[in-house]
């Protein structure tokens, strides 16, 4: 096993060239694509404003509510197949440094991110399940929650959509899928929208 910074990696790349690079697998052209965010960095937040801002759905799911028993998963995924299946769609316990504060006070910090985690985690279990096929994580903690629920123990990096912030390829029980997979504080403003192909025309 080895570990180290990127400047590692590009070292030994360099020292022990291979054929060529292995060509980025395209995203697929068929099934749904849908952004789950966990992530309460300044970034993710300002990436959110923006998807919103384009005029594409988005939805804020209630830990709070969840923890107390309502079924937040449920009003999710009908919420889901209520949308246009043509955009993708957005759904973040993703929320301002204040609330989330007030969550965190609520639940403990522990029990607040274990929360986040089991919700966002099987919503994309049932969201690759269905139709989606092109799913953008944002946040470390949620990327590991969904990665988890979906079984994916590798994938193949493809083509970089911002540096540092590939496009993935998985294999899932579902099927293929194509999978970014992002820290919360990564990525350019417009990252939601224009890795998805969408830009500002969805406006």
């Amino acid at each position: 096993m080895l570990a180290g910074a990127a400047g590692l990696a590009g070292g030994l790349g360099h020292a022990y060239p291979t054929a060529g690079p292995v060509p980025a697998e395209p995203l697929p052209h068929t099934g749904r694509a849908a952004v789950l965010a966990g992530s309460c960095s300044a970034r993710a937040l300002e990436q959110i404003a923006h998807f919103r801002t384009a005029g594409l759905p988005a939805l804020h799911l209630d830990v709070l509510a969840a923890a107390a028993g309502h079924d937040v998963m449920g009003e999710a995924l009908a919420w889901y197949g209520a949308q246009s299946p043509d955009l993708p769609v957005l759904l973040h316990a993703s929320t301002s440094p204040e609330e989330l504060a007030a969550v965190q006070a609520r639940l403990g910090v522990t029990e607040a991110a274990a929360r986040v985690e089991e919700l966002l985690g099987a919503l994309a279990s049932h969201l690759v399940d269905g139709s989606v096929r092109r799913l953008l994580v944002a946040g470390g903690e949620t990327s590991g929650a969904v990665t988890t629920a979906l079984g994916i123990r590798a994938v193949l990096v493809g083509e970089e959509a911002d540096p540092g912030v590939p496009w993935t390829h998985a294999t899932t029980k579902h099927g293929d899928l194509a999978l970014m997979l992002k820290s919360g504080n990564f990525g350019a403003l417009d990252l939601f929208t224009r890795a998805l192909g969408v830009h500002e025309a969805a406006a």
